[in-house]
């Protein structure tokens, strides 16, 4: 199995079909082979871009998704000092 990082725009690109690598990033979410980490600092960037009313359900869905991933592999954590690695 291959761990690979997902940024922000690996979210983005996965929620909206309109996006030009919106079929790369779903063909990444379904490799089986890959290991898809990512940090908190993505999520709340990501969760920033979906903020509007229209979009939080899709975010929703996602954050859950991930959260009910077992077990949930974290690179970083959000403390009030800046964040520190696991």
């Amino acid at each position: 199995m291959r761990t690979v990082f997902a940024d922000t725009f690996y979210f983005l690109a996965l929620l909206d079909t309109r996006e030009e690598r919106h079929r790369r990033a779903f063909e990444f979410s379904r490799d089986a082979t890959l290991q898809i980490v990512t940090t908190q600092w993505v999520i709340v960037e990501f969760g920033d871009a979906y903020s509007h009313p229209e979009d939080r359900t899709d975010f929703v869905s996602l954050y859950r998704a991930l959260a009910s991933q077992a077990p949930p592999k974290e690179l970083s954590r959000i403390s009030p000092t800046g964040s520190s690695k696991v």
